[in-house]
């Protein structure tokens, strides 16, 4: 069933907005969230090598996360922010 990511997800500017495995960031940065609210995590090394050329200087808080469990952010509270998928 073919389906839109950037359709689903309901987020406000006041929001705060977690991608894992972000890539090189790509997405992430085309989805105009404020980056001062934005985090992003990676584990391939050579995105782990650009992501904080790219993003940190924008203000996004980018962290390396070798795997999925524990995220490498601390006391962040995540909320589903997407509708289901139908």
């Amino acid at each position: 069933m073919p389906w839109d990511y950037r359709k689903i997800i309901l987020l406000g500017d006041r929001d705060y907005l977690l991608d894992m495995d972000t890539g090189r960031g790509e997405f992430l940065l085309s989805l105009g969230h404020p980056y001062s609210r934005t985090s992003a995590a990676e584990a391939y090394p050579l995105n782990v090598e650009l992501c904080p050329k790219v993003l940190v200087p924008l203000g996004i808080d980018f962290r390396e996360a070798p795997g999925n469990l524990p995220l490498p952010f601390p006391g962040m509270k995540l909320k589903e922010q997407s509708k289901k998928l139908k």
